[in-house]
């Protein structure tokens, strides 16, 4: 509550391990104004038959799932044919940007898409703030992908992914920096 949330989602890499979850466990349900906690599970195949078994185990779990992003047509298989509640990092899938246009791995077709069938994308802070990657390219790949959001109307988040609490950003420093993006 400290730094102006009013919902947490913890996500993992394994269902396994979302289960493990002592909240997931008592089946947290929060007072008049605490914090609402969720439990999401990030979904790192790139098979479409295991990525669908899984969404619907995680769903009937009450977790959530997500998807890693691993572009073009495995996107839209997810956003179209799956459980799945969004993909996640969808601006690192294309390493290099094509000659007259920017690839940030949304596009016309999985925006359309996001939208008919109620999905989300998730932006990481933690791959923006990385070394890993060049930081002005995926700030604009981020920019993009958040005006696709606007054009289209499908929801578009920035999660911080934080591996400690410290780690983590305040509500209106996020909510700051996705205001920045346009």
């Amino acid at each position: 509550k400290a730094l102006g949330y009013n919902k947490i989602t913890f996500a993992y890499n394994s269902l396994k391990i979302a289960k493990a979850n002592p909240l997931y466990k008592q089946k947290y349900e929060p007072k008049n104004d605490a914090v609402k906690v969720e439990i999401a599970v990030i979904i790192q195949s790139s098979k479409k038959e295991e990525v669908r078994a899984l969404a619907i185990q995680a769903s009937r779990s009450q977790i959530k799932p997500l998807a890693l992003s691993m572009g073009g047509m495995f996107d839209r298989f997810v956003l179209e044919k799956t459980e799945v509640a969004g993909l996640v990092n969808a601006e690192i899938v294309q390493p290099k940007d094509h000659l007259h246009f920017r690839r940030s791995g949304i596009d016309q077709v999985s925006a359309k898409l996001a939208k008919e069938n109620g999905k989300i994308f998730v932006a990481s802070l933690a791959v923006l703030l990385g070394t890993r990657f060049n930081h002005s390219k995926v700030l604009g790949m981020i920019m993009q992908n958040k005006s696709f959001s606007k054009k289209y109307k499908f929801d578009y988040f920035l999660a911080s992914f934080a591996d400690d609490p410290y780690d983590m950003r305040g509500a209106s420093d996020m909510k700051s920096l996705l205001v920045c993006f346009g």
